[in-house]
């Protein structure tokens, strides 16, 4: 994967082309609601994609790529270190998960949110049943696929629906053209999933290059809390030393270096600690 990225013409540069539909998805697409249009509000990337993983084997696929382009793709500095950009790229994905819990969202929901799904065409599974079984599991993970692009309103999808969908109920229509990307992959083994991998890696970085944000920022989201940590350890320190009574609000004491709300609430969590502390030296 790292030499078809490195030589391989644009055209067919599998890295390239899926960071160029979701630069298309999340730029031109992004905020988009059911009817098309886009909201004078929106600016910039819309709200990222939904990643369904169709077979068991690549479950974990889905957080890989989210804590990957959460990292390459959220910062909030351009290439050469500046801030104040207007457009960055969403950098959120999330995780379909196995049960469709995203799918009538993916469907119907008024804000179009782009899919993307992937699934092995050899089964790992073995058994009577194991053939038939991933038979029906390719056919759902296109049926998923046609749903978007195309909807559930045509003659030949009606056929086979349930009677209250023949009547034109709302609830069970499916009107398409939602963006969505498939990922076939021959086989899950150790080759495949480091070419997945190389290509989430990538694809990243070709989108945070377009959007001009710096890919290999080294400030990580808990680098960037770990001073509030530190003060809100040494004020909880100080909760738990004097009883968590006293906030400081009412002899105008107030400490200006926490937020009065975060004080007040880890106020009643020093004294809940106490407390239990105290029930049980008594048990």
């Amino acid at each position: 994967m790292d030499k078809h990225f490195v030589e391989m013409n644009p055209r067919h540069n599998i890295p390239i082309l899926l960071g160029l539909c979701d630069i298309w998805n999340d730029a031109f697409m992004g905020g988009c609601n059911s009817s098309g249009s886009t909201p004078s509000s929106s600016s910039g990337g819309g709200g990222g994609r939904v990643i369904t993983p169709f077979c068991e084997a690549f479950s974990a696929y889905p957080d890989f790529v989210a804590a990957m382009e959460s990292q390459t793709c959220g910062g909030g500095r351009n290439t050469t270190g500046g801030v104040g950009q207007t457009n960055f790229p969403s950098a959120m994905v999330f995780n379909g998960g196995f049960h469709g819990q995203y799918d009538r969202m993916l469907y119907q929901g008024g804000r179009v949110v782009p899919s993307e799904s992937i699934v092995a065409m050899d089964t790992q599974a073995s058994g009577e049943n194991s053939a038939s079984n991933h038979d029906a599991l390719m056919c759902s993970f296109f049926a998923h696929a046609d749903v978007l692009a195309f909807g559930n309103t045509t003659s030949a999808t009606r056929s086979v629906t349930p009677k209250q969908s023949q009547n034109n109920d709302a609830e069970n229509i499916a009107e398409g053209n939602r963006p969505s990307t498939l990922l076939l992959c021959g086989r899950c083994d150790a080759f495949t999933c480091g070419q997945l991998v190389a290509l989430a890696e990538h694809r990243a970085v070709v989108v945070a290059r377009l959007w001009d944000t710096d890919p290999f920022s080294e400030c990580g989201g808990s680098t960037l809390r770990e001073i509030e940590i530190s003060r809100l350890k040494e004020k909880l320190q100080k909760l738990h030393l004097q009883g968590s009574e006293d906030d400081g609000f009412d002899n105008g004491q107030v400490d200006t270096k926490v937020n009065f709300a975060t004080t007040t609430i880890l106020s009643h969590y020093a004294k809940r600690v106490q407390q239990n502390e105290y029930l049980s030296q008594r048990g």
